[in-house]
């Protein structure tokens, strides 16, 4: 009984031990997981300085702007692209958000398997006791160091993934407020220009009335010629 729960335990301590080096062989891609958060935030600040430019284009036009003046057709085109820009820089995070959720579960699959694999491993039973001793002490320790490493690696991910998703709500929410100026200056727009064409409309009106007013006088003016 007592060389079976030596070699049960052996089992154990080698599946951990292959869970090590499985960790080890991972190191590439958790450098690439690093990689896509950090182009995350260059993508976040892109995104801030568009932002910016945009409201700060906002306040020139509508604390700048004469009674009569219209907002050009050029200058509500800029804007259409700028707004769709930022809107591209949001998708392009939350696309980097999901890739980052997929590397990790990947990853962790992949480790999963590595450890599956490993408890199919017999060559331990061959050993002697001692060595087999030496072996299960020397992977106790191993055992250790490779759950406190994978506590803190799932540890910063989900960090790093609740940040991210904050960010991200973040940006959708300036995403509609910036919308939502857009409509509201589309519709001054909108009520310039129908104030100037009504403007328009009544100068013509005028403008006939004067013309009637001048060939009648002149037609006056014939009589007494």
């Amino acid at each position: 009984m007592q060389h079976w729960h030596l070699h049960f335990g052996l089992y154990y301590a080698f599946f951990i031990h292959s869970t090590f080096f499985g960790q080890l062989q991972q190191v590439d891609e958790i450098s690439q997981l690093e990689t896509s958060c950090e182009k995350l935030r260059n993508s976040k600040k892109d995104s801030q300085a568009l932002k910016e430019k945009y409201l700060r284009d906002i306040f020139t036009i509508t604390h700048g702007k004469k009674e009569d003046e219209i907002l050009p057709q050029q200058l509500s085109k800029r804007m259409q692209s700028e707004l769709g820009l930022f809107q591209l820089g949001g998708r392009r995070v939350n696309e980097l958000l999901e890739r980052f959720h997929k590397d990790y579960k990947d990853w962790r699959f992949t480790l999963e398997q590595q450890m599956r694999k490993s408890l199919g491993a017999d060559e331990l039973f061959f050993l002697p006791q001692q060595q087999l001793m030496d072996k299960m002490n020397t992977l106790g320790i191993l055992t250790r160091d490779v759950k406190n490493e994978l506590n803190v690696v799932e540890k910063a991910t989900e960090d790093k993934n609740k940040v991210l998703e904050d960010k991200l709500r973040a940006m959708q929410e300036e995403v509609n407020k910036l919308e939502a100026i857009k409509a509201e200056m589309s519709a001054a727009q909108q009520r310039l220009i129908d104030a100037l064409k009504e403007k328009q409309f009544k100068y013509q009106q005028d403008n006939n009335k004067l013309l009637r007013e001048i060939a009648s006088l002149q037609e006056k003016l014939n009589l007494y010629e």
